[in-house]
């Protein structure tokens, strides 16, 4: 019992906001469904797969295969499921779809992820940039004739496309920013250089936005099927590439394959292994504090830190302070959760089982 008790504190750690992010309700999802019957076992089962993978970063086919998955029931759990039709316009063909929306309750999720041993994704989630263009047919309705060519725009006023794409977020828990498309952009990152998904959509997100994740998208319609090709550049710097291509009337497909893999990739960097996990206490000083306001501004970000059980403050001054942290993480991932949010950076010289760091003068 004690032990349950202490594994469902520690997910309820993972759902406090955390300053740097965005906090997402982990309990709640939905599915594409071409029918309203509420009975069926199956979508239960895709929408329970779909909210475990929103708490442990785990592949959704993966956990769909686990053997532990499969021998549970989890209609006992489902505290509230409805339908939502989707409106005409944003399919294709004589078809109607709607959204299966499911909430769970969350001690059934921890118990499921807690048996089958699976990793944990921080409910807080980094905001991801989306450079979005698109291309497609123009006509030119010229003095005696109608001629076409292909031109190339941004893709945010393409109703269909925002549509499906922020649906699919929504559903997968992950959040997206836009550009301005401003002066600033337009000359640091031209359409083109999204179409062929170079290095200065990435440069100009960490530069001007400071956001260290980049999602590239380009797509065309055409002859009855959309081609997407997407970049996703990491916090490493790495740019990983996948080309998708369906039919236009499963255009909703495509884009669920665009965003299970952002969301596969966001999660491979940021998913706490269950090796990782342990509760242990350290205690943290931190130095070069300058006044009272910036002491609340440390002592509020590390409240607010997913993996910080408990924290209580041993001395306070206005040049530093020190508290006793209750983490339940190792002290490595701790270390890295820290170092990624670049907010306190660590002095190497440490004294043993203590961690001390420097405020990095900058506005929270």
């Amino acid at each position: 019992m004690q032990r349950k008790i202490a594994f469902l504190c520690l997910l309820l750690c993972l759902s406090i906001s955390l300053a740097f992010a965005n906090s997402i309700d982990a309990t709640r999802t939905f599915i594409l469904s071409e029918d309203t019957n509420l009975d069926d076992p199956i979508k239960l089962r895709q929408a329970f797969a779909q909210i475990l993978a929103m708490n442990t970063g785990e592949n959704i086919f993966d956990i769909l295969q686990n053997p532990l998955f499969l021998e549970t029931n989890p209609k006992s759990a489902v505290k509230r499921a409805y339908f939502e039709k989707i409106e005409r316009k944003y399919l294709s063909g004589d078809v109607s779809k709607y959204w299966f929306h499911v909430v769970m309750d969350e001690d059934f999720i921890l118990q499921m992820v807690q048996k089958a041993g699976f990793s944990l994704l921080p409910h807080e989630r980094q905001e991801i940039m989306l450079w979005a263009v698109k291309e497609e047919w123009i006509e030119h309705d010229e003095e005696f004739s109608l001629s076409r060519e292909k031109g190339l725009d941004y893709a945010y006023n393409d109703e269909k496309f925002t549509y499906w794409f922020n649906k699919w977020s929504q559903s997968l828990g992950l959040i997206f920013t836009n550009p301005v498309l401003d002066e600033s952009d337009m000359l640091e990152v031209s359409q083109e250089s999204i179409k062929t998904l170079t290095y200065d959509a990435s440069q100009q997100s960490l530069e001007r936005y400071h956001t260290e994740q980049s999602s590239l998208i380009y797509f065309e319609r055409d002859e009855g099927t959309v081609k997407v090709r997407s970049g996703y550049f990491d916090k490493t710097g790495n740019m990983t590439l996948k080309h998708f291509q369906e039919i236009s009337e499963n255009e909703d497909i495509v884009w669920f394959s665009v965003m299970a893999d952002i969301f596969d990739k966001y999660a491979s960097l940021r998913r706490i292994k269950s090796s990782s996990l342990q509760n242990h206490s350290v205690q943290i000083e931190v130095h070069s504090i300058q006044g009272y306001d910036q002491v609340r501004e440390v002592e509020k970000y590390l409240q607010k830190l997913s993996v910080v059980r408990q924290m209580d403050i041993i001395a306070a001054s206005k040049g530093s302070l020190i508290l006793k942290v209750d983490l339940i993480v190792s002290s490595d991932t701790f270390l890295e959760i820290l170092e990624n949010d670049n907010f306190l950076e660590r002095n190497q010289n440490n004294p043993i089982n203590r961690l001390v760091f420097d405020v990095i003068n900058q506005e929270l």
